[in-house]
């Protein structure tokens, strides 16, 4: 008579599986990072080293120039498919096009690939919102924008130099749509979160790991990622 045979997965799998999904995870983002390093040569067009963009007017003229190099198109964003919602920083950049948020993942990446510690902050407006980024390494975080929207635009000199809310305070060209706050965190938590909790929300600062998860990797690589890790879970 046949022994009955065990059917249940080797304790292995679950770890070998997971540690290989991350393992390729971890080539592909560095590819991917040795690409994104590559953006400010072709925006500068002159080579660079590493400290030259530590330098206030050098970071001021690539925000500015990466601006005009990326296609604003403020509806962009509505004929995405839902696995597009969340573009990477190298497919914004390859596409050329974008949204403000989608400019705003690309210079916080960016920032990040050569040791500047980004992230993107929400604005508040009577009518519509807008995304920019707000930069450390400058005594106070201040605010860089290159969208290139002429309403709102920020000039080469204006980059670097405001905080958040200054730059809420600052006039613009816009009609009907006055700044009237920002906050850090995504508008559409505020319909999870009593109104008291959102307003004290908002304003606090997201970790490091918290930006650069959200960041860095696009939509379709987070739910592979989640996946392997919910598989992985189950095959323990």
């Amino acid at each position: 008579m046949m022994p009955p045979v065990d059917l249940q997965p080797a304790g292995w799998i679950g770890p070998l599986f997971f540690g290989g999904c991350g393992f390729v995870l971890w080539i592909w983002w560095r590819h991917r990072l040795r690409q994104i390093a590559e953006i400010p040569r072709f925006v500068l067009d002159r080579p660079f080293c590493r400290d030259d963009l530590i330098d206030l007017p050098q970071l001021q003229r690539l925000i500015v120039q990466l601006g005009q190099a990326v296609d604003w198109r403020p509806d962009a964003g509505k004929n995405r498919r839902f696995w597009e919602r969340r573009p990477g920083a190298w497919h914004i950049w390859s596409s050329r096009s974008g949204t403000c948020g989608d400019l705003a993942r690309l210079l916080i990446v960016l920032c990040s690939t050569i040791g500047i510690r980004a992230r993107r902050v929400y604005i508040e407006g009577e009518r519509w919102g807008h995304v920019v980024v707000e930069v450390d390494g400058f005594g106070v975080p201040v605010i860089a924008d290159g969208h290139a929207d002429p309403v709102t635009r920020l000039t080469e000199g204006e980059q670097l130099t405001l905080t958040a809310a200054n730059y809420v305070v600052r006039p613009t060209a816009q009609i009907g749509n006055r700044w009237i706050g920002y906050g850090y965190w995504s508008p559409r938590l505020r319909w999870l979160l009593p109104l008291p909790c959102w307003n004290r929300l908002k304003r606090v600062r997201p970790p490091r790991w918290v930006t650069l998860s959200m960041e860095i990797l696009p939509l379709e690589i987070s739910l592979v990622l989640l996946s392997a890790v919910l598989l992985g879970v189950l095959c323990c």
